[in-house]
This record gives C-alpha cells, structure tokens and sequence, in this order.
C-alpha cells in the first residue's frame, strides 16, 4: 500500500493510502511516523497509524477538556464517546488517571466542597450529587463526611443569609422549608432550626 501525505489545515496532514484518503494527523504525528511520500507499507501497519492517531486526538481532546474544568473519570468518558471509540476513550483515561490529571477521589472532595460552600446543600444531597457525577457510593460518602456538616448549624447559617428575607410571613416561611428540603435538609432538622431561630 502506497501511502501519501497532504496538508491540511492548520498541522493537520491527511494521510492517504493508493490515492484515497484514510485519515488526517497533526504534523507532529506525521514525523513521528518516519514515513516518507511513497513510502510502501502493510494494512497491518496502516491500522496501527490509524489506531494511534484516533488515540492521540482523543487523548488531547481529554486535554484540552480538563484544562476548562476538572472531570470525574465518567463524566470524561461520556463527553469523549461523541467523538471517539471505546479503545481510544479507554487508552486515554489510562493515561490522563496515570498523570493524575483524573482522580475521581479528589473531584469528590472538591466538588463536596464547592456544593457545601457555594450550594449550600446537606451532606445526603452531597453524596447524591456526586454519584450523579460517576463518583462511587462509598467515595461520595467519604468525601462528603470529611466536611463534618452539622445540618443544625448549616440550616440556620441558610436562615440567617439566604433565606433572612423569608422569615416574616408564613408562606414565606413555608417557601423557606421547601427550599431546604430541596437542599437535602430533612424537615425535622429544619423545625428545631426555626425553633432555635424564633
């Protein structure tokens, strides 16, 4: 098999195989190939190109992700499966988790912080949240116990900023509760709160 190579846009070079078009690398790639024009090589061969340019763009795809925002390991993977193929996917979070660039422990404790901080939701709505994100049972509990969130004081610490403009009527008290309910905080919890308040 005869292979050929074209310049695409940007570094991007098509490779094209007996004068039809197989796949396009960056030139980086290409070098690294030590294949000249005219260069004769197997199928085999070939597929093998192939199979690590697939790879080297779903590894830099992964890249160019997590350096906008941090990712759990199945959150990445389903972004990337628009994209790429399960081997290339799988390839690449080896070596995305072996740089440590995914570490799904740390996103939990993180990500635990953030909710808690910013959100301000219970340590149950915590836990759910992260499962949601990929993150295992164990590991969401883990990362949301080491907050050691008093659902007491977080739910008045809620009263007293977010929810201070509700306090003074009944529906507005009400609207109060089912906001904190919604924030994973049971009703019970809630009551000795406004208890404590009043």
């Amino acid at each position: 098999m005869k292979i050929t190579a074209e310049q695409g846009k940007a570094d991007k070079i098509h490779i094209i195989a007996d004068g039809e078009y197989a796949f396009t690398v960056d030139k980086s790639h290409y070098y690294s190939m030590n294949l000249r024009d005219g260069d004769e090589i197997s199928d085999e061969h070939l597929e093998e190109i192939k199979e690590e340019a697939v790879f080297r763009r779903c590894y830099m795809a992964a890249l160019s992700a997590l350096s906008r925002k941090a990712y759990s390991e199945r959150e990445l993977c389903r972004k990337l499966s628009a994209k790429f193929p399960p081997e290339a996917i799988g390839a690449a979070m080896e070596k995305t988790k072996e740089l440590m660039l995914v570490n799904d422990e740390e996103y939990a404790k993180s990500y635990a912080e953030e909710l808690s901080r910013v959100k301000g939701y219970s340590e149950e709505r915590i836990v759910y949240e992260l499962v949601q994100k990929g993150i295992e049972r164990e590991t969401a509990r883990d990362a949301a116990g080491l907050l050691e969130l008093d659902p007491a004081e977080k739910i008045i610490e809620l009263l007293n900023t977010k929810f201070a403009g509700r306090l003074d009527d009944e529906k507005g008290i009400k609207q109060a509760i089912a906001a904190l309910q919604r924030l994973g905080y049971r009703f019970s919890d809630i009551k000795e709160a406004l208890r404590g308040i009043e």
